[in-house]
C-alpha cells in the first residue's frame, strides 16, 4: 500500500518550483493585461515625443541663429563694411556708390538666406546713415537703440521696441562705453517663429513658447492669456538634467499643464511644450481602479509568498548559519535538530557529524601540538652551548687568575640564575617579569665576556605588562641570535637595543642590533622561513616564532627586519588583554 503524500517530505527544489509558480502566475497575467492595454506606457510616450519634439525644434532653431551669427561675423571684417565705416569720407562717390550697392546685396542675401530673418540693416556712425537690405535711411541709428544692441549679454537675442533681434558690432569689446564703429542688426520675424512654435504642439489645448531664460522675452506661439505670465513666474523653479532638459507641471484657471522644456546655453533661451493634462491621462483613468486593485492583490501574494519562503527555507539555513558561526567561534559543542524530510534534514545531520569529527581532530592535533611544544622547549633547554659554556668558564679561569673575585661573584651568581632557570621545567608560561631577568642574567654573563666592548640597553617595561604570562624562553634565543651573528665578531662599539612598547591590546617587543654581518640574501630566506608552516628548523628564531603562533594565533609571532642601525631588528607581537 502507497503511504500517504506529505508534503514536507518534497524536497527543497519542488518547493521552490511550486511556490515561484504561485508568484509568476499572477505577476505575468497582470503583466499581460497591462502590456495589452499599454496604459502605463503612454505617459512615458508622450513625453518622450514632446522631448524630441521640444529638442528637434531647439536644435534646429540654434543651428538657424548659428548661421546668421557666422555671417555676421564675416561681414565684420568684410573690405566694404571696413571702407564705407572708416574712410567713406575719403572714397570716390562711384566707389562709395559701389560699395552701398555691395553691402545692400551682402545683406539681402543675409535675409533670403534664413526664414527667420525679417530684416537685415548695418548702422554707419561715420555717414550717419542705416544700410537695409533694400535700401538705406539718411538718419542713423538711435543711441538707446544701438547701445542696447551692442552691449554684451548672456544671450545674443536681444528685445528692442518689442522687437527680436541678433547683433554683432565692430569692433567687438566689453567695455560698454567704447561706441561701436558699425553695427549690424538682423530683426528677426516673430511671425515665422510663432508658426514654427504653433506646427511643434499639435494637440488642441496645446502650445510652444520660446522664452529668454532670465525671463527678460517671450515669444509665446499665440499661447492661452495668462500662460506665458505663469510661464515666466514658474522658469526659475525649473530643474534640468546634465543635458539642460526637464519636465514640470504648472497649473492655471484649474486646468494642469504637462510641461517639457530644454535650456540653450548658446542662445541663453528655453523651448518649452506644454499639453494639457487632463487630455493626456484621460485614457489612464480607465485603469486606475483597476492598477490598485491588482496592486493590492499583487502585495498580499508577495507577503504571502516571502513569508512562505521564510518558513520553509530562510528560517531552517538561517539556524545552520548561526550554528556555522558557533563552530567559527570555537564552539564545537553545537548541535541542530529539523524534524522535516527534506534536505535540510540531510544537511543538518552531516554537520552535526562534521562537528562531531572536528571536535575529535582539533582535540587530537592540540594534544599533539602541546606535545612537540613541550618536547621541543625541552630540548632547547636541554641544549648547552658547548661555545657559550666553555667561553663563560674560560672568563671565570681568567678573572680567577686575575684575583678579580668582585667579577668572579657575579659571575658565578648570573650563570646560577640562568641554568637553574634552564632546568625548571616544570611550567611552560612564566611571567614577562621572570622571563626578562632570565634573559638579563645572560646579556650580564656575556657582559663581563666582552669587556665594556658591547652596550646593551634595555627600555623600562609598563607596569601593567610585567604580570603577563609568556612562553618561556622567547627573550633569550633572541638576544643569544644577536650577540652570536651580529656583535660576537664587532671589536668595538657593538651595541644591543630591547624596547617595550603597549600598542591598544598587543605587546610591541623590538630587538635590535647594530651588527654588520646581515646580508639581504639572509634577511630574505629567515622572512620566507617565517612565512611558511613547514618549520624545518626547531631552534633560535623559528622555534620562538612557532611557539607564539601556537600559543596566541596569527596576531602573535615575529617579524624580521633591518634595524635603522644597519643589523637584525626581531619584533615580537604578544596580543595582551588587561584583566578587571
Amino acid at each position: 500500500m502507497n503511504a500517504i503524500w506529505n508534503p514536507q517530505r518534497l524536497s527543497i527544489y519542488p518547493k521552490i518550483v511550486f511556490t515561484f509558480l504561485i508568484v509568476v502566475i499572477p505577476v505575468f497575467a497582470v503583466s499581460l493585461i497591462i502590456n495589452q492595454s499599454a496604459a502605463g506606457n503612454m505617459r512615458e510616450e508622450i513625453r518622450g515625443a514632446m522631448q524630441s519634439n521640444v529638442h528637434f525644434y531647439l536644435s534646429s532653431f540654434q543651428a538657424e541663429m548659428n548661421r546668421i551669427e557666422a555671417l555676421q561675423r564675416e561681414y565684420l571684417f568684410d573690405d566694404d563694411f571696413q571702407k564705407i565705416s572708416n574712410m567713406a569720407h575719403f572714397m570716390p562717390v562711384l566707389d562709395r556708390t559701389n560699395a552701398f550697392l555691395r553691402i545692400e546685396k551682402k545683406l539681402e542675401l543675409l535675409k533670403n538666406s534664413n526664414l527667420y530673418v525679417n530684416e537685415a540693416s548695418v548702422d554707419v556712425p561715420l555717414i550717419g546713415k542705416i544700410i537695409h537690405s533694400t535700401r538705406y535711411d539718411e538718419t542713423p541709428m538711435p543711441l538707446e537703440k544701438v547701445d542696447a544692441l551692442s552691449r554684451k549679454t548672456r544671450s545674443p537675442l536681444i528685445r528692442w521696441d518689442d522687437r527680436l533681434y541678433l547683433s554683432s558690432a565692430y569692433p567687438e569689446s566689453d567695455d560698454d562705453e567704447v561706441a561701436p564703429v558699425f553695427l549690424i542688426a538682423v530683426e528677426l520675424s516673430e511671425r515665422q517663429i510663432n508658426d514654427s512654435l504653433d506646427q511643434i504642439a499639435g494637440m488642441e489645448g496645446s502650445g510652444a513658447a520660446l522664452l529668454a531664460d532670465d525671463g527678460s522675452w517671450i515669444v509665446d506661439g499665440g499661447a492661452k492669456s495668462g500662460l506665458d505670465e505663469a510661464l515666466a513666474a514658474e522658469l526659475p523653479s525649473f530643474a534640468y538634467d546634465s543635458s539642460g532638459r526637464g519636465q514640470a507641471k504648472i497649473k492655471l484657471e484649474g486646468t494642469s499643464y504637462l510641461i517639457t522644456y530644454e535650456r540653450s546655453q548658446a542662445l541663453g533661451a528655453i523651448l518649452l511644450l506644454y499639453y494639457p493634462e487632463r487630455q493626456i491621462l484621460n485614457p489612464l483613468n480607465v485603469y486606475k481602479v483597476l492598477m490598485w486593485v491588482l496592486s493590492a492583490f499583487s502585495l498580499a501574494v508577495i507577503v504571502g509568498f516571502s513569508y512562505w519562503l521564510y518558513r520553509i527555507i530562510h528560517r531552517p539555513l538561517r539556524q545552520l548559519v548561526r550554528a556555522f558561526r558557533r563552530v567559527e567561534h570555537g564552539d564545537l559543542g553545537v548541535n541542530v535538530h529539523y524534524r522535516k524530510f527534506d534536505e535540510f534534514r540531510y544537511l543538518y545531520n552531516q554537520f552535526n557529524t562534521m562537528v562531531n569529527r572536528l571536535r575529535v581532530l582539533i582535540h587530537e592535533v592540540y594534544e599533539q601540538q602541546i606535545r612537540n611544544q613541550r618536547a621541543e622547549l625541552k630540548q632547547l633547554q636541554s641544549q648547552i652551548n658547548p661555545h657559550f659554556l666553555y667561553n663563560s668558564f674560560y672568563a671565570l679561569y681568567r678573572m680567577a687568575k686575575a684575583e678579580d673575585l668582585g667579577n668572579v661573584v657575579k659571575m658565578t651568581q648570573h650563570l646560577s640564575k640562568y641554568y637553574h632557570f634552564l632546568t625548571r621545567t616544570g611550567m611552560d608560561e612564566v611571567s614577562l617579569e621572570k622571563e626578562i631577568d632570565h634573559a638579563k642574567s645572560y646579556v650580564e654573563i656575556q657582559m663581563i665576556r666582552f669587556q665594556g666592548q658591547i652596550e646593551v640597553i634595555w627600555q623600562a617595561v609598563p607596569e601593567d605588562c610585567k604580570t603577563i604570562a609568556v612562553p618561556r624562553m622567547i627573550l633569550q634565543p633572541l638576544i643569544e641570535n644577536a650577540f652570536q651573528y651580529g656583535l660576537e665578531e664587532r671589536k668595538d662599539n657593538g651595541r644591543l637595543h630591547i624596547v617595550f612598547e603597549r600598542e591598544k591590546d598587543c605587546l610591541i617587543i623590538d630587538i635590535e642590533d647594530n651588527g654588520n654581518n646581515l646580508t639581504d640574501r639572509k634577511l630574505s630566506e629567515l622572512k620566507s622561513l617565517m612565512l611558511t608552516e613547514d618549520f624545518t628548523e626547531t631552534t633560535g628564531i623559528i622555534n620562538v616564532h612557532k611557539r607564539l603562533r601556537l600559543r596566541f594565533g596569527e596576531s602573535g609571532g615575529l617579524c624580521l627586519a633591518r634595524g635603522d642601525s644597519g643589523g637584525l631588528r626581531v619584533t615580537l607581537h604578544i596580543p595582551y588583554r588587561k584583566e578587571g
